[in-house]
């Protein structure tokens, strides 16, 4: 599948492929997913976080699995609670 750049895909965690991942990436598609609870990561930046909202943490993150390929492969991952869920 291909997509226009700028185009905002959400999908869960049941499509794991990081493969694709970096395909859309270069794409320039943003996407928004949840990662597998074993999913191994890097954080390579710490983001601010403000103390009234909802997000837990902010991170630029790289996957273990693509770490050698360079900074393309950089990923935000963002952790936030929801009383309700």
């Amino acid at each position: 599948m291909t997509f226009a750049p700028g185009t905002m895909l959400v999908f869960d965690r049941g499509y794991p492929d990081q493969d694709w991942w970096l395909s859309l990436t270069r794409q320039k598609v943003n996407f928004v997913t949840r990662l597998k609870d074993n999913v191994e990561y890097g954080v390579v930046e710490q983001r601010e976080v403000t103390k009234d909202s909802n997000i837990i943490c902010d991170e630029v993150i790289v996957l273990c699995a693509q770490q050698e390929i360079g900074p393309e492969v950089r990923l935000r991952r963002i952790k936030m609670w929801m009383e309700e869920k």
